[in-house]
């Protein structure tokens, strides 16, 4: 992962509860060159079997950061949740700091509200975020819906597999984008394959510029992306509830 220079690009997690930690795990498989952040020492230790680099500081206090290039950061997400103050401190010494992108975790609408006052990148609420995730999937009564992701306050793509129902018809048949008001961006078809057991093996192939003309099968996976209040209008209506 590079940055607009062409450079790895350099991320600066703070904050190393069950959050921060898995963002810290999951950007260590990456290109890019990651710092960890806490106070608590026993955080820090568990850092170091990681390919990051790990530092103990209370991050309300400016003095603490130089011992790090903070120059250098392309990004920040201050994952610090729980200590609404601490979080807030630490966000403004990052805009201080003039941190190019700045991503702030809140616990609370008031915490959420602080942030978006001191004009933050991005505001995270993961715990929302999941929860709406999950409820999308569950809305539709069918499992029409096999997952769901907001990516924009009010879009989302979700993906759903097609039925006895719907098989046999075409994207023209169907014709979403005008009863529904969502777009099919791409199809995902099945693939059967035998591993090196024996045993049989789902993957898909996708197809980013489906025909809209061609007969969907049956376990299909169409992936559409829509308003939120269109994607629940699809849910509610006679496909969303075809079993």
């Amino acid at each position: 992962m590079a940055n607009a220079n062409g450079q790895k690009q350099t991320f600066l997690i703070i904050g190393l509860g069950v959050f921060g930690s898995q963002i810290v795990q999951n950007l260590a498989q990456s290109e890019s060159e990651v710092i960890a952040v806490d106070s608590d020492p026993a955080m820090i230790q568990k850092m170091k079997e990681l390919p990051v680099f790990p530092f103990q500081l209370d991050s309300t206090v400016e003095e603490a950061w130089k011992e790090l290039d903070i120059a250098s950061v392309d990004c920040v997400i201050v994952c610090i949740g729980e200590n609404m103050m601490t979080s807030v401190l630490t966000t403004l010494l990052m805009k201080k700091f003039k941190i190019p992108r700045i991503i702030a975790r809140a616990n609370s609408a008031e915490h959420a509200q602080i942030l978006q006052l001191i004009n933050v990148s991005e505001i995270i609420r993961p715990e929302i975020e999941s929860a709406e995730k999950l409820v999308g999937t569950l809305v539709g009564g069918s499992g029409f819906v096999l997952s769901y992701e907001r990516i924009w306050k009010d879009h989302a793509i979700i993906e759903v597999q097609v039925n006895k129902q719907i098989a046999g018809q075409t994207l023209v048949n169907l014709d979403l984008r005008k009863k529904y008001k969502v777009n099919v961006i791409a199809v995902k078809h099945p693939i059967i394959r035998v591993d090196e057991n024996f045993q049989n093996i789902c993957e898909y192939e996708i197809d980013e510029v489906p025909n809209p003309h061609l007969e969907l099968i049956e376990g299909d996976i169409l992936i559409i992306l829509g308003k939120l209040t269109d994607i629940k209008g699809l849910q509610e209506s006679p496909i969303g509830k075809m079993r």
